[in-house]
């Protein structure tokens, strides 16, 4: 890509950046594109017409932390999530501590699988 996604791409690397949100920019339609040295342009533009994204962080308890916190983590998070509104779009990422592999087994309700 050239012009503005470069200097987007440029702006993140001098300011040691990885992620960024770009408002407004009128691009059309739901995709996805490299946009240079490693970087990815997602973008979700629709035809005038305003569309809610709800945008979620989430860090999960780590492993030594005790049963009880982990399961209030999962319950406030469901509970979070219940309040969006189908109709609205969720992005959600972040660190959920989830352990995978063959040790991992009877623990599936607290660290995920």
């Amino acid at each position: 890509m050239t012009g503005r996604g470069q200097e987007i791409v440029e702006l993140m690397e001098r300011r040691r950046i990885n992620i960024t949100f770009v408002q407004e920019t009128k691009w059309k339609e739901c995709k996805a594109r490299e946009i240079g040295n490693g970087f990815k342009l997602f973008y979700n533009g629709s035809n005038g017409k305003r569309e809610i994204v709800n945008i979620m962080s989430a860090y999960a308890p780590q492993m030594g932390c005790d049963e009880e916190e982990k399961t209030q983590f999962w319950e406030d998070l469901e509970e979070d999530l219940r309040e969006i509104p189908e109709s609205e779009r969720l992005w959600i990422g972040g660190d959920f501590n989830g352990h995978c592999g063959s040790n991992n087994r009877g623990k599936e309700d607290t660290i995920g699988i």
